[in-house]
């Protein structure tokens, strides 16, 4: 089974709005401007372990490498 997530204003939000993950280690803090919702990363990985494939998706103008290097800061890998 597929779980997909939007990632604006679902999976990325703004710090001053929502709770979020601590933002990725120096140097790719100033790379990576977009901050993950709390609790992101955990769910991520317990549906990945419970077999079910995640997808992403969004309608911004980021590429696919910009998004898997952003999620690999938070230990967050998709097939």
């Amino acid at each position: 089974m597929r779980v997909s997530f939007d990632l604006d204003d679902v999976l990325f939000v703004s710090p001053d709005r929502f709770e979020t993950e601590p933002p990725p280690h120096a140097p790719f803090d100033l790379i990576f401007k977009e901050r993950l919702r709390k609790g992101t990363v955990d769910l991520i990985h317990t549906l990945q372990n419970d077999g079910f494939e995640v997808w992403v998706y969004t309608s911004a103008f980021r590429s696919e490498r910009y998004i898997r290097r952003l999620f690999r800061c938070y230990g967050v890998r998709f097939d």
